[in-house]
């Protein structure tokens, strides 16, 4: 396919996503004055038919409100959809003008990132006009994340780089070229993603640096007498309810139970905090890690292979995520001052949670590590391999370390420059 077939079909699907902007703006119009019309409609008929209603039956009265309030949130819920498709159409509109900016090198309209690199120490990045404004990697840069930006230009700046790593990357890039929805797919959703963080929210590094905290210890012995304690109570509440035990022996277990609880509260501070932070964590990469791990690549080994750890069986990003939910959902009981010290009283929950949780926590640095690394690696790749989609007639380099020669190249180019 020509460049200029590519620029063509790239103005067509331009064409398609206005025409479908048009339409989901014009449905979001719609529901808009919908949701307004409903509204007055529904508080007027809840006015209106309060006493008519009532003298029948209460009861009924109160399902014709129900009924009104849950079709708002019917019509609330499908603007949300109708919203939130049209913002995923705006940015795709704007990934793939970016596109045919890119084809005619129209800086003005490729968005630059700043990122630290110092040029004038490397042997060849200003000669090869590699970074900066303008520049190579500039031209490359459709990566949201500057994790993956840095690993873009650590492979650009390497003097010595290795074959059989350089053979492995063109694999992986000639296979994931054709792959152009894909990558709009990701960019699409890291965009989301990254609307949803807010400026007090921790960086990745920070986040990582967090997880890779020392794990509290010396939780077993304390949850092991507290369990042995906390069975022994309910027995003796049960015995003294059937009238076969003395109330002391329950008050000495009990007493026991809240010492020992007392002496080691230290280890459940913060459960709920530690837990919501981990959460947060999960969530922010949430759409991305299951964006990948439902993506399906059929005759692409290199990029399946790249992209195992987000298929393992058992160990992928859903089953982690319906992990730290349930997590989430049992450390919430210390949000709620009538049911937790009930439940605490009776078994060592926050103790068990608390222990749990720091295992959970050592789990989430190792996996979301190697996903963020892959997810990073990926990214990078997706560059270059959009660079090539955008450049057909661009080649790779054969190479041949056979020869004597210290260095030598034929049909050598650069993108920027003119052949």
């Amino acid at each position: 396919m020509s460049k200029e077939k590519i620029r063509t079909l790239i103005e067509r699907h331009v064409q398609r996503i206005e025409r479908r902007l048009d339409e989901r703006e014009a449905l979001n119009n719609t529901i808009s004055r919908i949701r307004i019309g409903y509204f007055l409609i529904a508080v007027f008929t809840a006015y209106a038919s309060y006493e008519p209603i009532v003298k029948i039956n209460g009861l009924l009265y109160l399902g014709v409100l129900s009924a009104l309030i849950v079709i708002f949130f019917v019509l609330l819920d499908r603007h949300q959809k109708v919203e939130e498709s049209l913002a995923r159409f705006n940015i795709l509109f704007s990934i793939n003008k970016e596109h045919i900016a890119r084809l005619e090198l129209d800086w003005e309209n490729i968005p630059y990132n700043e990122f630290n690199f110092d040029r004038g120490q490397h042997p060849f990045a200003k000669d090869l006009n590699l970074t900066g404004k303008g520049s190579l990697v500039h031209l490359l840069d459709t990566m949201i994340y500057p994790e993956s930006r840095e690993l873009l230009v650590s492979w650009l700046m390497k003097e010595s780089p290795d074959k059989s790593t350089l053979l492995n990357r063109q694999k992986l890039v000639n296979e994931l070229a054709d792959l152009k929805g894909f990558r709009d797919m990701i960019r699409v959703t890291g965009h989301q993603t990254k609307k949803k963080i807010n400026p007090k929210d921790w960086s990745t590094s920070k986040m990582l640096q967090w997880l890779s905290e020392p794990a509290k210890t010396g939780y077993e012995l304390p949850l092991i007498g507290l369990s042995v304690l906390s069975v022994n109570n309910i027995v003796s509440a049960i015995l003294l309810l059937a009238g076969f035990e003395s109330q002391l022996f329950l008050m000495g277990g009990l007493t026991a139970y809240i010492i020992l609880s007392k002496i080691n509260g230290a280890k459940i501070e913060g459960l709920f905090d530690a837990a919501y932070e981990i959460e947060r964590i999960v969530d922010r990469f949430k759409n991305i890690l299951l964006r990948l791990q439902t993506f399906k690549l059929n005759n692409k080994p290199a990029v399946r292979s790249l992209m195992s750890p987000f298929h393992q069986k058992g160990e992928d990003p859903s089953s982690f995520l319906r992990k730290v939910q349930k997590m989430m959902g049992r450390a919430s009981v210390q949000q709620n001052q009538i049911l937790w010290p009930l439940v605490n009283v009776t078994v060592p929950w926050d103790m068990y949670y608390a222990w749990r949780l720091q295992a959970l926590k050592v789990e989430l640095h190792q996996k979301l590590s190697v996903w963020l690394n892959t997810f990073y690696e990926l990214e990078a790749l997706n560059a270059l391999a959009h660079f090539k989609f955008l450049n057909p007639d661009y080649t790779f380099p054969a190479i041949d370390d056979s020869g004597s020669a210290l260095f030598q190249a034929k049909k050598l180019g650069h993108p920027l420059i003119d052949p």
